[in-house]
């Protein structure tokens, strides 16, 4: 409500900011009794006859005006009665608005205001004072019913047509007017279609519904604009006419913001648009052709959701033909594009395809391992060799990097790669393990280990240990620390983990240091056991040669000599033999 202002109000500043958008909603929301109150202020006498003293009082009468320049608001006579009005309002911005331009109007017609406003629009130290009248002028001709005819000459609606649903004023005269029980949709659809026609209105809504500002109000506009053509019984083919689709090549047309507006209606009708685009374009292209043409469109954003129904469409279409990942890989023109295969447009198709057919495979609620079943196929069509240098090269491309780093592991298992090639691949001596190569490698033997398909638990460790000798010790605590310093916490347990291993290593080459040392003890003692055997073996034998030579007086002792030794000779082989073979037993099958 108005306040007091004959008394000594306090001075406020002259307002130069635009009414916030939190003031305009609050007044909206407040709805119908909002513009009753208005309407009381603008009506009750005393209000009525204390804002006119005023304005005579400041002299505002009497100031000279320029339409066609909007001087008054510059006027210093203005501005101290438009402050008071303002400081009266207190906190009321809206209100205040509201005041100021009925005091206008009621001395000055309407065609002079409106030709004010939009001079004094034009005027950088004029504009948000004359942006803050056009909020009071919509909200009072909204609650006293003014014909639409003034409210639109407001709006401007005789301006650039790019501009009109960007106005912000339409946007608050479609508030204030919903809340009045109006349908301001409707009547600015009737100003609209008027002003435009049919086919200009479809482009324009067309294009505003690819703009934020204006994309809620032009799907609003549109769907009347739809409903209009279907009471018609307008077929849908004549509106693919009338948007002008027909003719234009397959990039153009799915590029265009008209065919939004086409899907949109063909749905209403109750047809499949998607699958008419899909059939129409299979006419004039291979596989290849459409799937090209569609990441471009998709690249271009306009149609998003159209170029992503007829991506499923032809994949869909792969599967019932019953395609395999192979088919569809010879297809796109992929296995000829070798080592640049990952920068081809059409290698997400192919994936998103594989997806489809794996999930056909195994059912969508199993996880998929998609990079190894794409490497069997990229294995079987090109070969491990060809494969291996396709990951490798891609990896050195920014572009295709991060593809390669998905996908390497699995190139590698299907190539049968070992920890120690995987380490040459990634060139691990030169990059060292800060690099992020050595992440990918660590991941891959782990992979390895758990799989079962090595067993050696110190694999990780055994292969840094050949590679970097005796200062891996000192290379694995260096990024320790740093993972400490960066709070890595998955490098701190990579790294920690290594040099528990490398402890593990050094322990178990001590322990076979040992047992070989032992097991050379043994080893030399049966030896010498062995030796010892020959030797007594050979001084036996001499002895009795030496005695079967004999001759003379004493041949018969000799003779006796001599068998008595042969037999004895005899028993002590035995025995020696056993006792070497008893020996020989329990060193050998003792564990070393």
């Amino acid at each position: 409500m108005v306040g007091n202002i004959d008394g000594d109000n306090e001075e406020r500043g002259f307002s130069s900011s635009l009414i916030s958008a939190s003031t305009i909603k609050e007044a909206t929301m407040a709805g119908a009794q909002k513009f009753l109150d208005y309407a009381r202020i603008i009506v009750a006498p005393k209000s009525q006859k204390t804002i006119d003293q005023r304005f005579l009082e400041f002299g505002v009468n009497a100031v000279e005006i320029d339409v066609n320049t909007g001087n008054l608001f510059k006027d210093d006579k203005y501005r101290n009665w438009a402050q008071s009005v303002a400081v009266a309002y207190e906190e009321d911005d809206v209100g205040a608005e509201v005041a100021k331009i009925s005091t206008l109007l009621s001395h000055y017609d309407k065609d002079t205001v409106i030709s004010m406003l939009a001079a004094g629009k034009n005027v950088p130290d004029t504009k948000v004072i004359v942006e803050n009248l056009e909020i009071g002028l919509l909200i009072k001709w909204t609650a006293d019913d003014t014909r639409t005819g003034d409210i639109f000459k407001l709006l401007q609606f005789d301006k650039d047509e790019s501009a009109i649903l960007k106005n912000p004023l339409l946007r608050i005269w479609i508030h204030y007017a919903s809340e009045m029980g109006k349908k301001p949709h409707e009547v600015l659809y009737e100003k609209l279609i008027t002003l435009y026609g049919d086919k200009e209105l479809a482009i324009l809504l067309a294009m505003a519904k690819n703009d934020k500002a204006t994309k809620k109000i032009a799907k609003r506009l549109q769907k009347l604009q739809m409903k209009e053509w279907q009471d018609g019984d307008v077929r849908v083919v004549d509106i693919y006419t009338l948007l002008e689709l027909g003719g234009k090549a397959p990039t153009e047309l799915l590029t265009s913001p008209m065919l939004s507006t086409w899907v949109s209606y063909a749905k209403m009708r109750g047809m499949k648009p998607y699958d008419m685009l899909f059939s129409a374009m299979m006419k004039s292209m291979d596989d290849i052709g459409l799937a090209r043409v569609l990441v471009a469109a998709k690249r271009d954003g306009t149609n998003a959701k159209t170029v992503r129904k007829l991506q499923d469409r032809q994949l869909e279409e792969w599967l019932k033909d019953q395609k395999s990942g192979s088919d569809v890989l010879q297809r796109l023109g992929l296995k000829e594009r070798g080592n640049t295969m990952f920068r081809s447009r059409v290698w997400r198709t192919w994936v998103s395809y594989m997806i489809k057919l794996e999930e056909q495979k195994q059912g969508p609620k199993i996880e998929l391992n998609l990079p190894l079943a794409l490497a069997l196929v990229l294995k079987k069509e090109m070969g491990g060799k060809a494969l291996l240098e396709l990951v490798t090269t891609a990896r050195d491309v920014p572009e295709t990097r991060k593809i390669a780093e998905w996908l390497e592991r699995s190139v590698w298992k299907v190539t049968r790669q070992t920890p120690d090639e995987v380490f040459d691949l990634l060139k691990l001596k030169k990059n060292g393990v800060e690099s992020v190569e050595f992440k990918s490698w660590f991941n891959y033997v782990t992979q390895l280990k758990l799989s079962k398909e090595i067993t050696d638990e110190l694999v990780h460790i055994s292969v840094l240990k050949k590679r970097f000798g005796s200062g891996l010790q000192k290379i694995l605590e260096k990024e320790r620390t740093r993972s400490f310093k960066w709070h890595d916490e998955d490098r701190k347990k990579v790294f920690t983990e290594l040099l528990e291993s490398l402890e593990k290593l050094k322990l178990l080459k001590k322990l076979k240091r040992l047992k070989s040392l032992e097991k050379l003890e043994k080893l030399e003692m049966l030896e010498k056991l062995e030796k010892l055997n020959s030797l007594e073996k050979l001084e036996m034998s001499e002895l009795l040669k030496l005695l079967k030579q004999k001759k003379g007086p004493m041949k018969r002792i000799w003779a006796w000599l001599y068998n008595n030794l042969l037999s004895m000779k005899e028993r002590l082989s035995k025995i020696w033999r056993a006792l070497v073979v008893k020996v020989r037993k329990r060193f050998r099958n003792e564990k070393v």
